[in-house]
């Protein structure tokens, strides 16, 4: 196997990774709006044991759209100085591996963020229908 097909498939899997992360986190807002509790339905009243989850998957889609921002104004800014140093697309050039640090940590920590905020979701879940059961 190429190094370059296993890039490519990194590159893959973790955008599959990433858009199954958004989808999960807007689904998760989604059943907490489901579960809210209020005396009317004007009254938008969450129980405190759904802050944390809600704010787990609010932080989780702002990390994914800062992952992305940072990608898209960093490739902007090397796009647009190499293009102006070399003049020719078709040069090799050598990137600082370290760009990819910060949407690594933001990357890994989405999926985290996701993941956590589901069990905190599922534990009051589970809680709410034993205690109305």
């Amino acid at each position: 196997m190429k190094i370059s097909q296993i890039r490519d498939a990194f590159e893959e899997y973790s955008g599959k990774a990433s858009e199954q992360s958004r989808q999960l986190a807007l689904a998760g807002v989604a059943i907490i709006w489901i579960l809210r509790v209020g005396t009317s339905t004007g009254d938008i009243k969450f129980s405190n044991a759904l802050v944390l989850p809600l704010g787990g998957f609010a932080l989780a889609l702002g990390f994914d759209l800062f992952q992305y921002v940072y990608y898209t104004l960093l490739w902007g800014i090397i796009n647009s100085v190499l293009r102006r140093r070399h003049k020719n697309d078709e040069k090799n050039v050598v990137i600082w591996p370290l760009v990819h640090c910060l949407p690594a940590i933001l990357f890994y920590s989405k999926i985290a963020l996701v993941v956590g905020s589901y069990i905190a979701l599922l534990t009051y879940m589970a809680h709410f229908i034993t205690v109305k059961a």
